[in-house]
This record gives C-alpha cells, structure tokens and sequence, in this order.
C-alpha cells in the first residue's frame, strides 16, 4: 500500500480537474499502457492503471478540512509479492506524485510498504553489523588486557553512559542480567571512539612551576583564586601527560585499512537515517546497502587477519602497560568537589572547547545531512579544532562554485570570563559573513558575613548567531548550488503537460547511470547531466534530431 496526501491546490480546480490530469498522465507517459476510471462516487475516484501486464489499483479522495483541500492517494498492486520487489510499483508512485505534485502547495507522505521494506531489510543488515564489531572490540581487548579492560582502557564518559543506562536494559531482560552487556549498552557511533583512545601518563620534568602554585593556595583564600589556582595545577598536570598507549595506531589499525575510520562514521549516519524512520527511495537503499556491505567486508578480513596471529606474543607485550596515573584523577575529583561547593561551574579550556565542538560539529552535520543524497556536489568536512580551521567545504560539480566556514577560537578559561568562535562564511573566496557564538564561564566570591561561597556569575552559552549562519548558508546553497535535478524534473511535468520537448536525453548518464542528460540549454549545457554533474558528449543525428553518445557510436540508433 503507498498512500499519500496533496494538501491545499495552487490554483482553485476545475470540476473534472482529476479527470483531466489523469488523462494527461496517459497520454504523455510512454511508462503507462493505459488509465481508466472504472468507479466515480462524491470526490471519490477509483482507477486501474495498467503498465504492460501488470494492474494497479489508484483510489483518489477530494476532502475539506478547515476550508483546505486534501486530495488523498491510495496505490496497490492487483498482485502482492513478499519475494520480489515491485520495481514498476515503484516507478508508478513517483510518477503519480510528481505529476499531481506541481498543482499542490504541500504533499505528505502517509504510508508507504517498500519504504518499510527498505528499512527492514536494512536494519536487520545493520543490526548484524554494527554487533560483529562489538564482537570483534570485546574479543580483542579481552585477548590483550584481560576481562577487566573495560575499567582502564575505555573513555570515561562512555563508562558514565553506560552506569546511567544498564539498569533501564537489566530491568527489560531479565534473562541477562548476570552477563556483560557493555558494549551491547553504549551507541554506535561510541565504538570508534573506544578503538581510537589514547591512554596517557604524567612526565613532569620540571616541578618548579607546580611548587610555585601550590605555595600561593591559601586555607582562607577567595574562591576565585583558590579555583584559578587549582585549574593551573590540573592543567599544568595535564599539560605534561605522554601518550602511553594509543590504541588504534598499536592494536586495530593493524586490522583495518586507512578508510575504515571513515566507513564507519558513514555507516553510523545511514543506521541512524533507517532507525530514525525516516523514507528510503532505491537509491538510498543501495546506497545504504553499500555502505553496510564496506564494513561487513573490513570486518571479515579484521576477523581473519586477527585469528592467524599469534595472541599470547601480543599479550605478553600489552600487559607491561600500567593504569592511568592515580594522581591526575584524584586532582581531577577535588576539583569538582569544590566546584560543587560554589554552586557554579568554571571550566577549563578543554571543557569550554567541548561545549563548542559539541554545537558546532551537530551544526555542522545539520547542514551535511541535509544534502547527503545530492550527488551534483562535494562536500568536504574536518573537525574542529583551536587552530583556524576550515570546517565545511561545499563545491558545485556544475561550476565549481564554492562554500566555506572557516573558524576561529578564543578560549580563556578564568572565571567570569567569556570565551568566543567566529565563524566566517565565504563564497568563492570572498569574505559573506562573520558570525561569533559565546560562552561565559561561571565565578563565585566567599561571604564571611554567611560563611560560604556564592556565586557572582553563571554559566552561560550564546548561539543564537550560530542559528543566524544556518539561515544564511541555507539560503546561500539554495542561490548557488540549484538543485537542477528537480529543476529538470519541472521541466519535464511542463513539457508532458503542454506539449513541448523534453528537456533531456533519452538516454542515461554513463556516469550515474540516471535519465537526466540535459538537451536544454536553458537549463544545462547540453551533455551536463542533472543529477551528478558529469558532461556526456552527445552529437545530434541530423536525420531524426535525436541525441546520441558520440563514443559509443558513430550515428543515431534509431537511424
């Protein structure tokens, strides 16, 4: 069943508008053998559309709700396949909606059994998947530092995930409670940042500097200095810890290839994009699909690279290795104890430069997710960093028009002080806009009057200029980067509508192998496909007027 809904009509329609278009439909769609309304009730219209020797049922609805129209769609095939994909079913509702679409201010989309599909087969795929590398992870670990790795070796805030959720999952399995379920219990895209952490020690070469501090701290001392000079303590502590063992460049990269990393950040935005609910059309199946199919293929040949060595060698060297220095994490827990103290938060540069990489890389993914299935651009994103950095890169495959942010941070970690990125946009070079997004740290002062801290500022963050550049980057992509493909699709529902030539090819793309090679140059130069940017050299026959691929042949098929 494919149902969906036009809402509230462009133009007041005419009396036998469904008729009409309907007859249009089959008229200029070689796709379609042929439309006949066999049942006409009160704005209810029942019609078989038959394509070669297959039958569709098409119920169409006219309602009123509010003084708004609703025309209401409801598609099904005369014969049902569980095995196979209805691949004219497909072509038929597309056909539809596009057709009816352009006379319609809204269409929404109900229900829609192959999109379901889709996401079923997808899932179950992703799903076996994403575990064969919790799998992998485990057996791993497990092999090189023994069933307690999880304690020394894992980042904290995903030891932190883990406490606050493994309760809500012991309660719903019963069954399962006395099994580790670690990894089973933290998201996908945390597994990755389990294989590439970096465990670190301190190496202080020079005490001099902490013993200057430490004889500045006071028992009486104002809250303001005696939590700068505690921050200066675990940042100079900080600031001198080695990378004792990084784990992805000494144990899994030994398994995946260079690209392995970038898979799996692109496997984890499709698992979410079918977790999500949100529709699949077949392009995004296979696109998904072969997504699924990189990792399943990096994973099998880890496992068998990983089974042929040797693991007791490998073990005897890993277990030198000792646990995080107990110095930083008590430094680390005093430090919140008295920050809990005040009733304010002042924190320190790495924690201040969370709070914007959070934001800024959920922003920056807003933007990329909005145009992940546009295959007539690149686009090239890197992660933010204190250095001035570009962090989204858009280029047009038709012009080589270019988008880009740029970053810069400001980062002062006092209390009461504020801390800025500047965000600059710029097209083609030329500077467009400059837009600054803020965070406050918090301060407090000790009372003698009360006897304890109170705070003179709070934690603040300001990104409301931040929402101000995805309006301005929105319209900029809209201004420079056209999505021609659904340009020629309009040109298309106008030529079939009123007669004229078709804007493209009968022919596909040799790159994408879509149906979208312009012919019109009012649109594309000729060749230029819509859909992927890519230039076909056609020639046009002089006999029949035809487009034919001049390196495929050297006159008109039809000729």
């Amino acid at each position: 069943m494919i149902h969906f809904v036009m809402v509230k009509p462009k133009d007041d329609l005419k009396e036998n508008y469904v008729e009409e278009t309907l007859k249009i439909l089959n008229f200029r769609s070689s796709e379609i053998t042929n439309i006949n309304i066999y049942e006409k009730g009160i704005r209810e219209w029942k019609v078989v559309i038959e394509k070669g020797e297959f039958k569709y049922f098409l119920q169409i609805f006219l309602n009123t709700y509010n003084k708004i129209k609703h025309l209401v769609f409801k598609l099904e095939p005369q014969k049902i396949s569980e095995k196979n994909f209805d691949e004219k079913l497909y072509e038929l509702k597309l056909l539809v909606k596009n057709h009816f679409r352009r006379d319609w201010e809204e269409c929404v989309w109900i229900e829609d059994e192959q999109s379901t599909g889709f996401a079923k087969e997808l899932y179950g795929k992703i799903h076996r998947v994403e575990n064969s590398l919790r799998y992998f992870i485990n057996v791993v670990m497990i092999r090189t530092f023994g069933v307690s790795w999880w304690e020394t070796y894992v980042p904290y805030n995903l030891k932190e995930k883990y406490t606050q959720r493994y309760k809500g999952y012991k309660s719903v399995s019963p069954s399962f409670t006395n099994v580790s379920d670690r990894l089973i219990s933290i998201d996908t895209d945390d597994l990755l940042s389990i294989m590439e952490n970096k465990i670190k020690k301190l190496s202080i070469t020079d005490t001099t500097e902490l013993e200057l501090i430490l004889n500045k701290i006071k028992e009486k001392d104002e809250a303001v200095k005696l939590v700068s000079n505690y921050k200066n303590i675990i940042n100079k502590l900080k600031n001198e810890m080695d990378v004792k063992l990084d784990l992805w460049d000494e144990i899994f990269s030994k398994y995946f290839s260079n690209t392995f990393k970038e898979e799996w950040q692109r496997f984890c935005k499709n698992r979410n994009h079918v977790a999500h609910n949100k529709l699949l059309d077949f392009d995004a199946y296979n696109k998904i699909n072969e997504s699924i199919e990189d990792i399943d293929e990096s994973l099998q040949k880890a496992r068998k690279v990983f089974e042929s060595e040797p693991s007791e060698e490998e073990q005897s060297e890993l277990l030198k290795i000792t646990a995080i220095h107990e110095e930083e994490r008590q430094e680390l827990h005093s430090l919140k104890l008295m920050e809990e103290d005040t009733g304010v938060s002042i924190l320190c540069r790495e924690d201040i430069f969370e709070i914007f990489n959070k934001e800024i890389s959920h922003f920056i993914e807003g933007i990329v997710d909005s145009l992940y299935f546009r295959n007539d651009i690149e686009i090239e994103t890197k992660s933010f960093r204190y250095d001035d950095e570009d962090l989204l890169i858009i280029t047009s495959k038709h012009n080589d028009t270019q988008l880009k942010v740029v970053s810069h941070v400001v980062i002062n970690e006092e209390s009461a002080s504020s801390s800025k990125v500047i965000l600059k946009l710029i097209i083609d070079d030329i500077g467009y806009s400059i837009n600054t997004i803020i965070y406050e740290n918090g301060g407090a002062v000790f009372e003698k009057n009360i006897g304890y801290y109170t705070p003179t500022s709070h934690n603040k963050f300001m990104n409301r200029e931040l929402k101000i550049l995805e309006i301005e980057i929105n319209n900029s992509i809209r201004i420079l980067f056209p999505n021609f493909k659904d340009l020629m699709d309009s040109a298309k529902y106008n030529a079939v509508k009123y007669g004229r030539d078709l804007p493209t090819a009968k022919l596909f793309c040799e790159d994408c192998g879509q149906e979208y090679v312009s012919i019109d140059e009012t649109i594309l130069y000729i060749g230029t496909c819509a859909n992927c940017g890519h230039e076909n050299a056609l020639e046009k026959c002089e006999s029949c007027g035809e487009y034919f691929y001049l390196n495929w042949q050297s006159s008109c098929h039809n000729c």
